[in-house]
């Protein structure tokens, strides 16, 4: 099963494996300026690829987040 972006710059392959720690899920990208892969397999949480992929997809923020004070924050 391959499902792709509005866009088909990226592209979801789901290919079952009989091992659960093997790759079950690839997300690619390729276009002009980007090529690249991510592989996650049948153990991997939902809700991890459903974020991987959401993230892709959204705009690129306008500024970029001040990480180090919550890092600070937290000790």
């Amino acid at each position: 099963m391959i499902l792709a972006s509005p866009d088909q710059r990226y592209a979801l392959a789901l290919e079952p494996e009989n091992e659960s720690y093997s790759k079950w899920w690839r997300i690619s990208c390729t276009s002009d300026n980007e090529n690249w892969y991510a592989e996650f397999g049948g153990n991997t949480p939902v809700e991890i690829l459903a974020g991987f992929t959401d993230a892709l997809l959204a705009p690129a923020p306008e500024t970029t987040p001040d990480v180090w004070s919550i890092v600070q924050k937290a000790g």
